[in-house]
């Protein structure tokens, strides 16, 4: 069962998520004794997807993504009709997967606002690569029925993309909540295919090398299955089975009609944040991922080790922001939620943390992760207003976002390389004219781009430019002079 958690506990762990967290360096209990505290380190998956689990897996299997597609109006959310429309969907859309997911030992690794990752644990076989497209067959057809005519004109669709291969899977309680996070091409490649637009609705795309064995032909890299024309599907007779569909529709309808659960009934019962929202993506992480794969178990293991140090990094950037929140990462990237107009003072921290000092040599992650590095997209808006809440699926519960912010960080981050600061035509606008100096237009879209931005740089611009910021509003130069950013303690280093 899924159920989004209305209680003050919600508001709590909002409030208070990751900056009162001791490290496990920090926390000394009474006696001069450290607690007892898990150790990261190899696990079995099960143990991984237990509330509290910790460590990683080296493990082959199906990368299932699925993707719910709400119209731009009601994913961005900007009045709290669509507001509250959209985390009800959110809520039903989960615990279709779910349930759906259960009889294909299909396990839910990460919930990404619209998004959900499935992965099944397994050897690649005709079977097992059927098995894995009739859950999302069911999935697809169960969608149809039951969660597209309550949408109406809020449907854009619903499409699905998996691939087969080796990964890790990386669970960290620095994440900050339940997400699983997965490094490999397996992970990377069916999320990139899909996001972008390219599988169509109503569809699954899989791996064209699969098409024959699977009774058809491929034209390119992937294979598209149309799972709304039956006829189409040239193994048909196996997707089909009416007792489950029946029983899966049953338990769905008695979720649906459940009055006693705790349900999303106005939109007071969800938590409004007013933020910005920074989309911080490590540039160049898959390739080298891709390559540990090809090097051996020992590398493999070093990237896992190397990507905890990483997630403990980010920690370390939001308990150092007053008011930040920490969403939940999806794979190398790590979405946050910061007050108000703080985007870029938090995304210059982020990429410029220790840059150039003898401090940035002894992070073991800046190490073993050469060629990588932080490609942002930060936006506020107009109104800078996202909608918190924590659904809870399949024993864990998983903190989702959505709002205008949200939504139009991510395509500015696409937009970028290692580096970079995007921000949406309506931030940029608001930046005092040396600021604005350092961004160039990308070219067609309503997205500006700033290169290695850096306080010196901004201090420069001013100079250059011969004047201050105006006076509505300071630039972030004399901004910088105020703020206080602790000192790195040794071990994020």
């Amino acid at each position: 069962m899924v159920v989004a958690d209305h209680s003050p506990r919600c508001i709590l762990m909002i409030a208070t998520n990751l900056k009162q967290r001791m490290s496990y360096q920090e926390h000394i209990e009474p006696g001069g004794k450290a607690p007892t505290r898990p150790i990261f380190a190899r696990a079995p998956l099960p143990q991984l997807l237990q509330p509290g689990g910790i460590g990683f897996h080296q493990t082959q299997g199906f990368h299932i993504y699925c993707e719910l597609r709400p119209t731009s109006k009601l994913k961005f959310a900007e009045n709290d009709a669509d507001a509250l429309k959209y985390v009800q969907v959110i809520e039903e859309f989960v615990n279709h997967g779910v349930q759906a997911a259960g009889p294909f030992n299909v396990a839910l690794l990460e919930l990404q606002e619209n998004v959900l990752h499935f992965y099944k644990e397994s050897e690649l076989t005709i079977d097992s690569a059927i098995e894995a497209i009739q859950f999302v067959f069911i999935f697809t057809s169960t969608l149809y029925e039951e969660l597209k005519p309550d949408l109406k004109d809020g449907w854009d669709g619903f499409a699905s993309c998996m691939a087969h291969g080796p990964a890790i899977i990386v669970r960290h309680e620095s994440i900050g909540n339940s997400s699983a996070v997965s490094l490999g091409p397996s992970a990377c490649r069916p999320a990139k295919q899909l996001l972008y637009g390219k599988t169509p609705a109503g569809c699954v795309d899989v791996p064209g090398a699969w098409a024959k064995a699977l009774g058809d032909r491929a034209l390119g890299d992937w294979f598209t299955i149309n799972l709304r024309d039956r006829e189409s599907i040239p193994f048909s007779g196996r997707m089909e089975n009416a007792n489950l569909r029946t029983e899966l529709l049953e338990r769905i309808r008695a979720f649906r009609a459940d009055r006693s659960r705790p349900r999303i009934s106005s939109i007071a019962k969800a938590n409004r944040v007013q933020a910005s929202c920074v989309q911080a993506d490590l540039d160049g992480f898959a390739a080298t991922v891709e390559q540990a794969f090809g090097a051996g178990p020992g590398a493999v293991e070093k990237i896992a080790l190397g990507f905890a140090k990483i997630l403990e990094f980010g920690d370390f950037m939001r308990r150092s922001t007053p008011g930040a929140v920490g969403l939940p990462w999806a794979g190398d990237r790590a979405p946050t939620l910061v007050p108000n107009n703080m985007w870029l003072d938090f995304s210059m921290r982020w990429q410029n943390f220790a840059r150039g000092t003898p401090e940035s040599e002894k992070r073991a992650w800046a190490k073993i992760f050469q060629k990588v590095g932080w490609a942002i997209g930060a936006c506020h808006g107009e109104t800078g207003s996202n909608i918190v809440m924590p659904i809870d699926a399949q024993g864990r519960s998983f903190l989702v976002a959505t709002g205008w912010p949200v939504a139009v960080s991510m395509d500015a981050q696409n937009l970028g390389k290692s580096g970079d600061v995007i921000t949406h035509n309506f931030d940029y606008a608001e930046l005092d004219a040396p600021t604005r100096s350092l961004f160039s237009k990308v070219h067609g879209t309503e997205f500006w781009k700033a290169a290695n931005v850096t306080r010196d740089k901004i201090r420069e611009a001013a100079i250059e430019i011969g004047k201050a910021s105006s006076p509505q509003a300071a630039d972030y130069s004399s901004k910088y002079e105020s703020i206080q950013v602790p000192r790195p303690r040794p071990h994020y280093q």
